[in-house]
């Protein structure tokens, strides 16, 4: 039995541009930071969570206290709700996501789980908008932990208590940023990444697809698939 773990933004949905775009509107509005750089690479915590903690302490000496966070992310769900009304199309799936999680929800010998850096909130305005069929998949977000080390861990925790009779020969992460890698190797998970495999390359990634198209071609990765 495999466990596969999606990251969501950029892996299941080429959402990874909008996202960003109101994350740093957001910040703007209510801390007045302006970010010169969309490589959120340089942050230590590359989820919302982390990276609000971390800009709070840049501009405020402090973490953000839970008003704070709770007022941030309205803000953020309110401008992706904005950026949806005026382009909907910004908010579509990889080719081919939304067949794949129906396909494996369907295959006797895997389970799925959702692990994303970003807030639950977020998370589910954009699966939703996209019509992917997450209902009844475990999902970790940045509510659960600041890291991605600590919200893979929690998503795996939440698949063995979905089905504890299951165990697991392999736990394969899927994930599109550097930053998923670097996760899925410290916590010694599989790895297939989803995007450009020259970039992938360079991180010593070797298992690659561009989207989801192809199923038998991401299933023979999945079973091929190494420890990242």
């Amino acid at each position: 039995m495999k466990l596969i773990l999606f990251d969501i933004d950029g892996t299941l949905l080429d959402t990874s541009e909008v996202d960003g775009e109101c994350y740093a509107a957001a910040l703007e509005m209510e801390l007045g930071l302006t970010l010169e750089t969309g490589d959120w690479g340089e942050f230590t915590h590359v989820t919302d969570a982390g990276i609000l903690d971390e800009c709070f302490r840049r501009v405020r000496g402090r973490p953000p206290g839970p008003k704070e966070i709770t007022t941030f992310i309205e803000r953020f769900i309110d401008l992706l709700g904005r950026a949806h009304a005026r382009d909907p199309d910004r908010f579509s799936e990889i080719p081919g996501a939304g067949d794949i999680l129906r396909l494996l929800s369907r295959t006797s010998d895997c389970r799925v789980g959702l692990a994303t850096g970003g807030w639950r909130a977020s998370a589910l305005f954009k699966l939703t908008r996209a019509g992917l069929p997450y209902r009844g998949l475990p999902l970790s977000t940045s509510n659960e932990g600041m890291s991605r080390e600590a919200i893979l861990s929690d998503c795996i925790s939440k698949a063995g208590a979905k089905w504890p009779e299951t165990g697991y020969s392999k736990i394969v992460s899927v994930g599109d940023g550097a930053w998923d890698v670097r996760t899925a190797r410290v916590l010694g998970l599989g790895f297939v990444g989803v995007g450009d495999e020259a970039t992938f390359e360079k991180l010593g990634v070797r298992h690659v697809v561009r989207d989801f198209r192809d199923p038998a071609a991401f299933f023979r990765l999945l079973d091929s698939a190494s420890k990242a």
